[in-house]
């Protein structure tokens, strides 16, 4: 299969690349083994958790102060931001929106202006206010954003769609600034229906185990008689 490979970047390092993530050129999916679909596949050259960008840009977060870094919601809104801006500091992680980020506090704790990118869709907000949360005092320096359309239960409109469909000047130009307390909210009920989605899940595998079994005729145990 033909892909398109980004560099996975590490901090600190001589040789900053630790590994590659992996799209396809044809815009599908990758499938694994169980049927489940990724959008993209990252391999590391050891158990580091890296960020994707390219390594100037890494340079330039690194060394330079009170700059504006656009995290985004994966690898193809990273890219149509960098495809409109190409000097600007756009980067993304490997795992998706719900990766937690604290193996990235020594970038994130800088005196950088971050914004979080999220998708139009409550994962996508539940996960950019799970990493505010995990940078204590740096709430001054961290913003929510998604694209200005409606937020959806899952699957809404991103970054990348937003460029392809408005001609705009600067990367934040019309975008949607989510506040605190509405990003906490959005937080917390996802985390409840995550909550009832893995209970509904548990309660399927228990009855199909229980029919499979009174299929083949097996009982429970009760020991001697």
């Amino acid at each position: 299969v033909s892909c398109v490979a980004l560099p996975v970047v590490s901090i600190g390092k001589p040789h900053p690349i630790i590994g590659w993530m992996f799209m396809r050129r044809d815009g599908k999916p990758f499938v694994d083994k169980d049927g489940n679909e990724k959008k993209a596949v990252c391999k590391t050259y050891s158990n580091e958790k890296g960020f994707v960008s390219s390594p100037h840009i890494v340079h330039k977060i690194m060394e330079y102060a009170n700059q504006d870094v656009f995290w985004c919601e994966g690898a193809p809104d990273m890219l149509a931001g960098l495809s409109r801006w190409p000097e600007a500091l756009f980067v993304t992680n490997c795992h998706g929106c719900q990766e937690s980020l604290t193996q990235h506090q020594a970038i994130l704790t800088g005196d950088h202006r971050w914004y979080f990118i999220a998708d139009a869709d409550e994962p996508g907000i539940a996960g950019a206010t799970k990493r505010l949360n995990e940078l204590p005092g740096q709430s001054k320096n961290v913003r929510i954003c998604t694209p200005p359309y409606r937020v959806e239960e899952k699957h809404g409109k991103d970054y990348r769609d937003y460029l392809i469909e408005n001609k705009i000047e600067t990367p934040l130009q019309g975008m949607k600034f989510i506040d605190e307390a509405s990003s906490e909210k959005i937080r917390k009920k996802r985390e409840d229906a995550e909550r009832e989605e893995r209970q509904e899940m548990h309660e399927r595998e228990v009855l199909e185990a229980h029919t499979t079994l009174k299929k083949i005729g097996c009982t429970r145990s009760t020991g001697p008689r």
